[in-house]
């Protein structure tokens, strides 16, 4: 027995001896059978690894006078001080495996040691992500490792937008119109549908309320403030048309009931009066919406710019007028509300469960 390892041991005193060495820096590297990551994997080695690497693969080290070039110790000492020292990672390097046979292992799993300059050029703190290393990160989230099924989408949004330029029919001329910003609260539930098994359509509902403010003055110095708002209340269709990993666009359509509601005010030197005038009309919308998941913790934010239709209609009063000098009578006495569209951008998160 002894005699065999003697043996053995002087077939593998040469190629030892003119070996260097490598610290392997993967978590679970392979060594290939030729310089090819198809050829099979003859064995692994693992992080922290000391492997042999064949003589060959080193080149001359740069501290080795070029003597051909007339070259002394002195002048590659200044060389080295002048010229940038560069060392270029071989994508094979050959080395030995477990029974002492060669193996071809990938430049990028392991750091040369070469005991010389080029060892500053290769640092460990420079090294990219391990893609070796299959080990999952902790903590690992709730209920691993089953699947996290997500059915059902909340999200929480406000928006501004433009206001319709419909107003009431005053008996006078108007001198002056200010339009307020309109701001809107919306909110939108969503469920998976059941034949979708991409989990890329949704339905579920959609609300929102938005505030609309006009100042108006008149030719007879009069001042007229109309404020009110609109609830807006539907079943929606969503369909998630592009998604990565982190981004999602979606694109929602919806149709429900707008009930609005508008205070006007009017002012004169003798005195004031108002009266309450309010709709229930029917309303289609549309949207687009760009999200970017688990942007804080587990929520999503959401831009979304929605278009809404307004089918034509008109507000009547809640109440007869007392004093006919502010408001017009019988039909006329009502705000009609054109077909036209409103335009909202919004912001907001979305949660997911």
């Amino acid at each position: 027995m002894e005699v065999y390892i003697l043996k053995l041991f002087l077939i593998l005193f040469p190629v030892i001896s003119y070996a260097g060495q490598a610290l392997v820096t993967g978590h679970r590297v392979p060594l290939f059978k030729s310089k090819s990551i198809n050829s099979p994997i003859i064995q692994y080695v693992y992080k922290g690894d000391i492997i042999f690497i064949h003589d060959k693969e080193y080149g001359q080290s740069p501290l080795v006078p070029q003597y051909e070039k007339g070259e002394n110790g002195v002048r590659a000492s200044k060389r080295l001080e002048s010229d940038p020292l560069v060392t270029h990672k071989k994508r094979f390097y050959e080395t030995l495996h477990k029974m002492a046979g060669p193996a071809y292992v990938l430049g990028e799993h392991i750091k040369v040691i070469y005991k010389d300059d080029r060892e500053n050029h290769d640092p460990l703190s420079k090294r990219g992500t391990d893609y070796t290393d299959y080990r999952l990160k902790e903590p690992l989230r709730e209920g691993y490792p089953l699947t996290k099924e997500e059915d059902v989408r909340a999200s929480l949004l406000v928006g501004i937008g433009n206001q319709r330029r419909n107003h009431y029919p005053y008996s006078s001329d108007m001198t002056s119109q200010k339009y307020y910003t309109r701001y809107t609260l919306n909110l939108v539930w969503l469920n998976t549908v059941n034949f979708d098994n991409y989990a890329r359509y949704y339905y579920g509902w959609d609300f929102h309320f938005h505030n609309e403010k006009k100042l108006i003055t008149l030719d007879d110095g009069r001042e007229s403030v109309e404020d009110g708002g609109q609830f807006f209340f539907g079943p929606t269709l969503n369909y998630d048309g592009f998604r990565t990993s982190t981004t999602r666009l979606s694109f929602q359509a919806t149709f429900g009931l707008t009930w609005t509601r508008i205070l006007v005010t009017q002012k004169s030197p003798e005195g004031k009066d108002q009266n309450l005038y309010q709709a229930i009309s029917l309303s289609p919308k549309s949207a687009i919406s760009l999200q970017r998941m688990k942007f804080i913790g587990e929520l999503d934010l959401i831009a979304k710019a929605e278009v809404q239709y307004e089918i034509s209609h008109t507000l009547k009063p809640s109440s007869q007028n007392g004093d006919q000098t502010y408001w017009q009578e019988g039909n006329e006495d009502s705000i009609g509300v054109p077909s036209g569209a409103r335009v909202t951008l919004y912001v907001g998160i979305q949660n997911s469960f």
